[in-house]
C-alpha cells in the first residue's frame, strides 16, 4: 500500500492516447514542468485514474472503441474528479465537434497537430489557482507498479501459452462430449499431490486451493464474473445458474461493460461475440490491451464454432470458447475449471458486490425518463391489484 504525501510539490498530468507517439511527445513535452504517466485507451485511464490520482488530463478524442468524449463524460462522474481539468486533443476541429466535447465535460479542446508551447500554456492555465491533489503513490512508486505489472503479464502470458499446450495435448488424446447437446456432466477427480505441483501456473502463482485446509478455503471471497451479452433473457437464465457459486455482475454490452470493469474489478469475464455498439472481440481487445486486465480469463461465447474462430480467439489469449447454443453444464465445468487451476487468484475489491448494485439501481433510477417510472407504477398497481383479486382463492395461500 503507497504511503500518502501531502502537499507534493508538482502537478501530476495523465496522458491518455491510443498512439504511442502521441504519448511519448506529450510526455516529453510535459515533464520538465510536472509528474506525467500514460494511458493506452479509456479503461486503461480509467483504472489509473483514482489509483495514481492526476490534477489534470490530457485526452486524445479520436481513439478506438471508448473514444474521448465517453472517456470525458465517465470521468465527471467519478466520485473526486467531477471537477478534473481536462484538456481535449483531436484532429476533429469543426464548431460541432468541439460542442460535443465541452458537453462531454471538456475544458479545453486544442486541435491537431498541436503545437507544444500552445499544450503547455493550455495546461498551466487550466490549473491555474488549484491546489494540488493529495497522492497516494509517488511517481517512483507509479513506475514500479508499472514495471512489476509488465513483468507479471509477461510471466502470465508464458504460463498460459504452456497451459495452452497440455490442454490441447490431451483434448487430442480424448475426445470432449459435443456443446449444446445434453451430456451428463463428469465426476470431478481430485488430482494427487504430485499432478497439482507439476501443473503449470497460467495466472500468476499462489498457493492452489485445493492445497488449503478447508476452513481456510470456506473464509475466501468468492470469485466475480462479468456476463457480457445484449440478450436479457440470455443473462438472467446464465446469472441465476452462476450465482449460487460465484458473484455475478451483467452488462448489456461491450460499452456498459467498459464503464462497469474499473469498479466491479471482475476475476473472470463471460462475453458474447456478437453485440450492438461494441462487439465482444473487440471488447476482448480492450480488454487484453490493458495492464489492469490483461491476464484476466475470458470465457468467449459465440454461434460462429469454426476453428478459423476458435483459433483467432486463442491467439488473443482467449482459449476458452462456448459455441452456443450451450448447455449450462458446459459452461459450468468451463469456469469451474479457470477457477480450480493453480494461480487463479481472486482479487482484492475496493467496492464489495452489494454496494456497487445499489450504486447501479441509483444511477439507474436518475436517469429514467418520467415515461419509464410510470410505466413501471402502472405495472406495480395492476400486480398488486390482481394479487388482492385473487387471495383468498387458493392459488396464492399458504399455510
Amino acid at each position: 500500500m503507497g504511503f500518502r504525501i501531502v502537499g507534493t510539490e508538482r502537478y501530476r498530468i495523465m496522458v491518455v492516447d491510443d498512439e504511442e507517439d502521441t504519448r511519448s511527445l506529450l510526455q516529453m513535452t510535459l515533464e520538465p514542468e510536472y509528474e506525467v504517466f500514460s494511458a493506452t485507451n479509456g479503461l486503461d485511464a480509467m483504472f489509473k485514474l483514482t489509483r495514481y490520482e492526476p490534477d489534470l488530463a490530457v485526452i486524445d478524442i479520436m481513439m478506438p472503441l471508448m473514444n474521448g468524449l465517453d472517456l470525458a463524460a465517465k470521468i465527471r462522474r467519478t466520485p473526486g474528479y467531477q471537477d478534473l481539468p481536462i484538456v481535449a486533443l483531436s484532429a476533429l476541429n469543426s464548431k460541432d465537434d468541439m460542442k460535443k466535447g465541452y458537453d462531454a465535460g471538456v475544458d479545453v479542446y486544442l486541435t491537431k497537430p498541436f503545437q507544444p508551447d500552445r499544450a503547455i500554456k493550455n495546461v498551466a492555465f487550466s490549473l491555474q489557482n488549484r491546489a494540488v491533489r493529495p497522492k497516494n503513490l509517488t511517481a517512483r512508486q507509479i513506475v514500479e507498479r508499472e514495471e512489476s505489472l509488465a513483468a507479471k503479464t509477461r510471466r502470465a502470458v508464458e504460463r498460459h501459452k504452456v497451459t495452452e499446450a497440455v490442454e490441447s495435448a490431451s483434448s487430442d488424446a480424448v475426445p470432449k462430449p459435443g456443446i449444446g447437446r445434453a451430456h451428463p456432466v463428469p465426476a470431478r477427480r481430485e488430482p494427487t499431490p504430485a499432478t497439482v505441483a507439476d501443473t503449470p501456473e497460467p495466472w500468476g502463482a499462489v498457493e492452489h486451493p485445493r492445497r488449503r485446509k478447508p476452513a481456510e478455503a470456506a473464509a475466501e471471497p468468492r470469485p466475480r464474473i462479468m456476463l457480457v451479452d445484449d440478450d436479457a433473457d440470455y443473462l438472467d437464465i446464465q446469472r441465476q445458474v452462476l450465482e449460487e457459486r460465484y458473484e455475478v455482475v451483467t452488462a448489456v454490452d461491450g460499452m456498459d461493460a467498459l464503464n462497469k470493469i474499473p469498479d466491479v474489478q471482475p476475476d473472470l469475464f463471460v462475453i458474447d461475440g456478437m453485440m450492438p455498439r461494441m462487439s465482444g472481440y473487440q471488447l476482448v481487445d480492450m480488454i487484453r490491451g490493458t495492464m489492469e486486465t490483461r491476464g484476466t480469463p475470458i470465457v468467449f461465447a459465440s454461434a460462429k464454432g469454426s476453428e478459423r474462430d476458435k483459433k483467432m480467439m486463442a491467439g488473443k489469449g482467449v482459449p476458452h470458447y462456448l459455441v452456443k447454443p450451450f448447455e449450462p453444464s458446459e459452461m459450468i465445468r468451463t469456469i469451474e475449471a479457470i477457477v480450480s487451476a493453480p494461480g487463479f487468484e481472486v482479487q482484492k475489491k475496493k467496492q464489495r458486490l452489494e454496494d456497487f448494485l445499489y450504486e447501479e439501481g441509483k444511477r439507474r433510477a436518475e436517469v429514467m425518463s418520467h415515461t419509464d417510472k410510470k410505466k413501471r407504477w402502472e405495472t406495480y398497481g395492476a400486480l398488486e391489484g390482481f394479487l388482492k383479486q385473487n387471495r383468498g382463492k387458493g392459488a396464492f395461500d399458504r399455510d
